[in-house]
């Protein structure tokens, strides 16, 4: 009877264990979902700009209805940016080059004159300054000649700053109608070699008629015996009769137009009496001009009609 149990059981327990491992093995296969696994989809940019940003549509205050607004501005962190201007050195290098130019001298008419005349000595590369007042509408005419004919010249307002004639322009004569009244900088450029020059610096005095007349005189004499410049502005069509009257005919009349420099009488031809019919609208220069260089007394009468 024992031997028939103990049989029984070891049959028992065999069978047991093998469900036990069935059950095992059935947990650790367990049915896959017939549908595939979900693929992440590949991202895919824009490959061109849009034209217009895209509006989010959100609820306003006391409306039902929706109102379009523009996307907020995302902050981005800022980049530190060093807004300090930079330190600039007070003081030159004592390496730098820098050009001291010598005070400028004064060009000082005589009394009655309408041109100052300089002579002097210039450098190669040397530059000497020289001040003239001049005052507003007047004409400004300036030569500078020398042996080698390279001396040049710049003008410069002193007062403004503003230059009206540039180094780089090599110029040795050169004119103007000046629009301020002040004092002007002109500055001489020496040439290739030593050299002696002339500096001539003329400002017509202007004329401007009285109310109503038709005829203006000046009375003046000829100092140092240069020549006496006066400037007046007439019409195309105008009639212009001049007349001059010296002792003994000791000076005569030169007339040209300032803006085209048309001469309309030279000096040479030695009239002290001119007439002649506008050809334009401009500024016309009437000089005195003494025979020989002497100093005469003169009366000058000009009619416009």
């Amino acid at each position: 009877m024992k031997n028939i149990f103990n049989f029984v059981s070891q049959k028992l327990m065999t069978r047991l264990s093998v469900i036990g491992m069935l059950l095992v093995l059935t947990g650790c296969n367990l049915p896959s979902s017939t549908n595939p696994p979900t693929k992440v989809p590949e991202l895919i940019f824009p490959t061109t700009i849009p034209t217009a940003a895209p509006q989010i549509v959100t609820a306003t205050a006391n409306s039902s209805s929706p109102t379009a607004m523009q996307p907020a501005a995302t902050a981005v962190p800022a980049t530190p940016v060093n807004t300090a201007l930079p330190v600039l050195p007070t003081a030159i290098p004592a390496t730098a080059a820098t050009a001291i130019l010598p005070s400028p001298v004064r060009i000082n008419f005589a009394t009655g004159a309408t041109t100052g005349i300089v002579l002097n000595t210039i450098q190669p590369g040397e530059v000497q300054n020289y001040l003239v007042g001049a005052a507003q509408s007047q004409p400004l005419l300036i030569s500078a000649d020398s042996i080698n004919h390279d001396v040049t010249f710049s003008v410069t307002g002193l007062s403004d700053r503003k230059t009206l004639l540039h180094q780089a322009d090599k110029s040795s004569s050169w004119q103007t109608m000046l629009s301020i009244t002040q004092d002007y900088l002109i500055q001489i450029y020496g040439g290739a070699s030593k050299e002696n020059y002339t500096l001539n610096v003329s400002t017509p005095a202007r004329i401007i008629f009285d109310p109503g007349a038709i005829t203006a005189t000046r009375n003046g004499f000829t100092p140092g015996g240069y020549n006496v410049a006066y400037v007046l502005r007439a019409n195309i069509n105008q009639q212009m009769d001049i007349s001059l009257n010296a002792p003994a005919g000791d000076a005569v009349l030169s007339v040209y137009g300032y803006q085209d420099g048309t001469p309309y009488l030279r000096y040479v031809v030695e009239q002290t009496s001119f007439s002649f019919k506008l050809p334009a609208t401009e500024d016309y220069i009437i000089q005195v001009v003494p025979r020989a260089g002497i100093v005469t007394n003169y009366s000058l009468t000009i009619t416009i009609k």
